[in-house]
């Protein structure tokens, strides 16, 4: 009986030892990855239709499901901030063709030296891609513009999901400041008699 209550009592103190361990993980709130601040592009058109043709494969090497900013759903989100349909009639279809980010494990440094330095363990790969067309009623399209974008990334292999979750965000940041340049630039060069 002596031996049963001391059993125990060495399982409760275990127990109240590796609580005592555990540290809480704070959740980072990210802001979201909004384009308003940008202003808006008026285009000669009554609407605006924004679809994605990309499905996300959901496993590695894509990893662009685990972001806390989606690129597909940055991509839908800048189609929206940024082109405003300030016409009669017609159609602008924004189409979402690649929202895609490759996670590459990087060879790292198996020496002696190499166990004892903070290595770069993945590269991160975003590539974003869309297109907008102008249609009329009928559905005819006159004209379009394509925009893409590649940025890339890479992490330490100490970093806390934080850090990762902060520098996926980042990443699509920049993608999307890329993308924006490009796509402006297209809709100007391509779409000129769109533009109001």
């Amino acid at each position: 009986m002596q031996k049963k209550f001391t059993r125990l009592i060495a399982v409760v103190v275990l127990a109240f030892g590796l609580a005592a361990c555990e540290t809480d993980v704070q959740v980072q709130k990210l802001p979201e990855l909004t384009f308003t601040h940008l202003g808006s592009l008026k285009l000669n058109v009554s609407s605006l239709d924004v679809v994605s043709q990309y499905k996300p494969p959901l496993k590695r090497p894509n990893v662009e499901h685990l972001f806390p900013a989606k690129p597909a759903d940055v991509l839908k989100r800048w189609a929206r901030d940024r082109l405003n349909p300030a016409g009669r009639s017609g159609t602008a279809k924004f189409t979402v063709h690649a929202a895609s980010v490759i996670e590459e494990k990087l060879k790292m440094d198996s020496s002696f030296t190499g166990t004892f330095t903070k290595q770069q363990s993945e590269r991160y790969t975003a590539r974003v891609e869309a297109t907008l067309e102008i249609r009329d009623q009928a559905g005819q399209r006159h004209g379009y513009a394509t925009a893409s974008a590649v940025r890339s990334r890479t992490i330490r292999e100490d970093a806390t999901l934080n850090a990762r979750e902060k520098m996926w965000y980042e990443l699509t940041e920049e993608l999307m400041k890329e993308f924006d340049k490009e796509m402006i630039k297209n809709i100007k060069r391509h779409l000129v008699d769109w533009v109001m």
